[in-house]
């Protein structure tokens, strides 16, 4: 059964997608996950 869900802290669905579907795979917190995100894309 679908049940929707959205990771984002304030509930925005644009511009985060990639975040939001880790964030949900790993079950890791929102903003952990893009601060870990963010490192990476500056490595």
């Amino acid at each position: 059964m679908f049940q929707e869900f959205n990771a984002h802290p304030k509930g925005i669905k644009t511009t985060d997608c990639v975040v939001r579907a880790i964030s949900t795979a790993f079950n890791k917190d929102y903003m952990e996950c893009r601060r870990e995100l963010n490192q990476k894309k500056r490595e």
